[in-house]
């Protein structure tokens, strides 16, 4: 069964924007995405500030980058959904602005940003579904742009200019 498996996971093309970080390195996923995440920003000289310092490896925190408040949601690299937590949404002024997709190959160390939805455009999705716990799932063809769309949203936009998910 797991030779099934390890066909399956070779056979499924990896996109080409994938980034690839050393195999041996023992990571959890949150820390593969920060890497990853680190490396892009380096890779395209960009001097965007990165934390909370303290504590950027905790899955449950949002991350900052450049001032936005982004939270970060995993999936597999050949899932067709993510789950995104609703928990910091339900505290006025505490949501984040962005949400960033991350798919990852926890065994190969390889994540590919599959995308980025605004607050207004994640709510314009949660409008149309039922809530009725503190995580939705939503499919990842809702997420546009890949890491590129992060970058110049941060990079064009003031903080300002897109409000907190509540």
């Amino acid at each position: 069964m797991s030779d099934f498996i390890e066909e399956e996971l070779e056979a499924f093309p990896i996109p080409h924007e994938a980034i690839y970080l050393d195999e041996k390195i023992n990571l959890s996923v949150r820390q593969i995405v920060i890497k990853a995440l680190e490396k892009a920003i380096k890779e395209r000289n960009l001097d965007f500030k990165l934390g909370p310092v303290l504590n950027l490896n905790n899955p449950s925190r949002s991350i900052i980058l450049n001032k936005f408040d982004i939270q970060i949601t995993t999936s597999t690299l050949i899932a067709d959904e993510t789950i995104v937590s609703l928990k910091n949404s339900k505290r006025l002024g505490k949501g984040p602005q962005l949400i960033l997709a991350a798919q990852v190959e926890e065994d190969s160390n390889i994540v590919y940003f599959k995308g980025v939805l605004t607050s207004n455009e994640l709510e314009e999705i949660i409008d149309k579904k039922d809530i009725r716990k503190d995580e939705l799932n939503i499919s990842l063809d809702s997420f546009n742009g890949g890491i590129d769309r992060l970058f110049r949203l941060i990079r064009l936009l003031d903080t300002e200019s897109i409000p907190r998910l509540n």
